[in-house]
């Protein structure tokens, strides 16, 4: 995996997620969460082997020891875990004051459902709101660009995961 190919992945989950109906401040949410689990993606690259290094168990648990705020472990397959780690990142870092935590992470529909309780406005509801619209775009086994698969569960995954499905 190149940068050209992490920027040609960027592209084209912005391109399936933001329409021109899109609330300029979640558009900007899904920008930079997904700038932000992109790089977490790159960070898992294995140069020697020339491939990413899938997450796993371990780190979608680590989710609920690392920031505050997520005190579930995520009920949801493991490419999303970026962009949990993302989101989590952002918040925690724009807001460290805030009083909320999460109640339950889950996928539903095909998408990640954060349902959280506490203290929380507008400004940082939006990020929630941008994770779980760019889920919906982001194969939930990988973490590559998807897009939502009927067959039983509704579920979103790219053509890769979807071929091995079926």
């Amino acid at each position: 995996m190149s940068s050209g190919d992490i920027f040609s992945e960027t592209q084209a989950i912005l391109a399936r997620a933001i329409t021109p109906d899109t609330d300029p401040a979640l558009a900007e949410a899904m920008k930079q969460i997904l700038a932000a689990a992109q790089v977490s993606r790159w960070q898992r690259y294995d140069e020697y082997a020339l491939s990413l290094v899938p997450a796993t168990d371990a780190d979608m648990k680590q989710l609920r020891d690392k920031f505050r705020a997520c005190q579930n472990i995520p009920a949801c397959s493991l490419g999303w875990y970026d962009l949990l780690q993302a989101t989590f990142q952002i918040l925690e870092e724009r807001w460290p004051d805030r009083e909320w935590q999460t109640t339950d992470i889950k996928e539903k529909f095909g998408g990640l459902r954060i349902y959280w309780a506490g203290d929380y406005p507008y400004a940082e509801d939006v990020f929630l709101d941008a994770a779980e619209l760019l889920s919906e775009h982001i194969c939930e086994e990988c973490g590559a660009p998807g897009e939502s698969r009927a067959g039983g569960w509704i579920r979103t995954l790219c053509d890769q995961h979807a071929e091995q499905k079926r």
